[in-house]
């Protein structure tokens, strides 16, 4: 891959955690850290649901000292109501709250970086960075594993979608935050997600394919890999920490590998870490689907 020149202008990134899913921001961050030879100081921007303040100071303690300068932001009922779109995104998917990037980050900032915190980065960031998405609303990677549009947003043909359109992963995007908020990006998903309801597969993902459909910046495909394919390196690889699967299979001795690297500690105590937040998160994620269900009977 082509390298650029260096620049001394800020990187933004921004990702979204919250306690049980800390350990895998961890590892996000500590791979980032390893990996990055640019001479920007990179502002790290983080959505945090209910994060403790012990957990802020463990991530805090990852990126010190170095190049990293993190700003946390606490979400909240008082925040979305501000913003006006609590009626909405207090009953749905934490990613959703993708859609606060342009408010949260300083008026100066017209790009951002956003990474899921289910990523191990193994390439340097700077790369990315320096990809010009000044005409178009993101860049992305096209999805391995969605493929199309067909596959993806069911109602399709009700919305006269084109069924073999590119369809994107939203774990890594390139963001051109300056149009999303001269379009006000809160209210277009607020828009799309009421008059779809019923089609929201992976939800957030749904939601940004049809609103950006062929309007937006394929990156190269190592940027956002998923694990099964094997016939290259990726430069960010995307296991889905939140897969049990992921982390049985190829994914654990390079996640522990950063893991032990961080105060989670090494193998054993990180392995059970793993395993108490993965049955939180499995009881939350099918707490909010139970809820969403007898929403739909009342």
């Amino acid at each position: 891959m082509a390298r650029y020149a260096q620049s001394n202008a800020a990187i933004t990134i921004v990702t979204i955690t919250d306690d049980a899913y800390s350990i895998f921001t961890a590892v996000m961050l500590k791979s980032l850290m390893l990996h990055y030879r640019g001479n920007a100081p990179i502002e790290l921007y983080i959505l945090g649901v209910n994060v403790s303040p012990a957990i802020k100071r463990k991530l805090a303690r990852i990126v010190e000292p170095g190049p990293v300068n993190i700003h946390w932001t606490d979400i909240n009922d008082a925040l979305l109501v501000r913003l006006g779109i609590s009626e909405v995104y207090t009953k749905r998917s934490v990613f959703y709250y993708k859609v606060l990037i342009p408010y949260i980050l300083p008026d100066e900032a017209d790009k951002a970086l956003y990474i899921d915190s289910d990523i191990i980065i193994q390439d340097d960031i700077y790369n990315l960075w320096l990809m010009d998405v000044s005409d178009v609303p993101i860049a992305a990677v096209y999805d391995a594993r969605v493929k199309t549009a067909q596959e993806g947003i069911k109602n399709w043909n009700e919305l006269g979608i084109d069924p073999e359109a590119k369809y994107f992963n939203a774990g890594v995007m390139l963001i051109n935050v300056a149009y999303w908020r001269q379009c006000d990006i809160r209210h277009l998903v607020l828009e799309c997600v009421k008059k779809n309801t019923g089609f929201l597969w992976h939800e957030d993902q749904y939601v940004f394919n049809v609103l950006f459909l062929k309007r937006w910046k394929e990156l190269d495909g190592r940027w956002n890999q998923f694990p099964e394919i094997e016939s290259r390196k990726p430069f960010l690889l995307h296991y889905s920490g939140h897969n049990a699967k992921a982390l049985g299979g190829a994914i654990p001795d390079l996640f522990f590998q950063y893991a032990g690297l961080t105060c989670w500690g090494r193998y054993g105590s990180v392995k059970n870490a793993v395993r108490r937040q993965e049955v939180i998160r499995f009881f939350k994620m099918h707490m909010v689907m139970f809820l969403r269900f007898l929403k739909l009977k009342q």
